[in-house]
């Protein structure tokens, strides 16, 4: 975005994906456009695969789902873990987990034909935690 003042701008991008479509962006907090001014930038990718199974549990549950998301590595050399957050509801996320320095992971155990709002950080040594990633919607 080239609006002259992004500081403190949210901007939420939200899409419906099939198995095997990926959905590619870029944060670059930089105002000098390759991140200079933000130490803790890094331009994750989140992926979507999908495995289904038939549920034999009562309804809601059709069946349960599984997505595995994956991202380009935070350069910080003081990088602990990524944190995936995760829920039903937009920038309300009722599930995270730390997933190490690995730079993808799947999440199980979702309910089939459910949204599905995803965000990632990265958290330092210290406990220091980046901002959110780009918000990504995932349904099957």
């Amino acid at each position: 975005l080239a609006n002259g003042n992004t500081t403190g701008v949210t901007f939420n991008v939200t899409t419906q994906l099939a198995a095997g479509e990926a959905l590619d962006f870029v944060i670059n907090r930089g105002a000098d456009g390759n991140n200079s001014y933000d130490s803790t930038a890094f331009d994750p990718t989140i992926t979507f695969s999908s495995t289904t199974t038939t549920s034999t549990t009562p309804p809601p549950t059709t069946g349960t789902a599984a997505v595995t998301l994956s991202w380009n590595r935070n350069t910080e050399s003081d990088l602990s873990y990524y944190r995936v957050y995760y829920g039903t509801s937009s920038r309300n996320y009722s599930n995270s987990v730390g997933v190490g320095t690995t730079t993808s992971t799947t999440i199980s155990n979702l309910i089939s034909g459910t949204i599905y709002y995803f965000t990632l950080t990265a958290v330092d040594t210290s406990g220091n935690e980046s901002a959110r990633s780009v918000e990504v919607a995932i349904s099957r």
